[in-house]
């Protein structure tokens, strides 16, 4: 702010500007649930009302049933892909530690078995 104004100019100041940023935002289409009334000069939320509460869960409702079925799409799509490609997406080599080995014997047999990929130990 400017240095010649004092304290309380400075909130008045501030003040008439949030209130003229809480008019412009009253007189947005599609309102954003607020509501100005300049008889009383006050701000009121449409949230507040029954008929716009229903109407604002019923579409957040949808929306998150779009959003749900959309991720399930998804995934079904990752699992296809990672199903049919499962062994051309892995390396060739495999250096497994020590500990592997020993505790996990018979998994690493099996990934010899497959013969898709070479074990170096």
């Amino acid at each position: 702010m400017s240095p010649d104004l004092n304290l309380l100019d400075e909130f008045a100041l501030r003040l008439l500007c949030l209130k003229s940023v809480g008019q412009f935002a009253a007189q947005l289409r599609p309102r954003p649930g607020l509501q100005y009334d300049l008889n009383s000069d006050l701000y009121s939320s449409l949230l507040a009302k029954p008929q716009v509460r229903s109407m604002i869960t019923d579409r957040e409702r949808t929306m998150k049933a779009m959003a749900h079925r959309r991720l399930q799409s998804e995934i079904k799509g990752l699992e296809y892909s990672v199903s049919a490609n499962q062994y051309d997406s892995l390396s060739p080599f495999l250096v497994p530690v020590t500990s592997t080995v020993c505790l996990h014997l018979r998994t690493v047999k099996l990934l010899v078995a497959t013969q898709r990929s070479v074990i170096i130990i």
